[in-house]
């Protein structure tokens, strides 16, 4: 298990970007997600966010799987949109190499 800290705002570009590629699943033309660590996903981040604290970064704790289908579906949903800049797509990315490496 390990920590991802994100500060609101791009914990809101992440929800999103997850979100929109999750919901398209089935449409991938990449390898199969799977969707039981899906479901976990949008629950632990419906669960983050509900308890979020104005002001203070969003903190999950995630499994290696966990993190690796995040990273996936942020990929798909963040890459292109329009709403998702350069640096808070890089920004996320890199939070969640560094989560990936500091598995436990």
């Amino acid at each position: 298990m390990t920590t991802l800290r994100l500060e609101s705002h791009l914990f809101a570009v992440l929800r999103r970007a997850f979100d929109g590629a999750a919901d398209g699943i089935d449409d991938w033309e990449l390898p199969p997600v799977p969707l039981d660590v899906v479901a976990v996903l949008r629950t632990k981040l419906a669960e983050a966010a509900a308890s979020a604290l104005p002001g203070l970064s969003i903190v999950l704790t995630l499994s290696p799987a966990d993190i690796e289908v995040l990273s996936a579906c942020f990929s798909v949903g963040g890459e292109g949109d329009p709403a998702v800049t350069d640096d808070q797509y890089e920004g996320i990315l890199a939070a969640l190499g560094q989560a990936a490496r500091s598995v436990v």
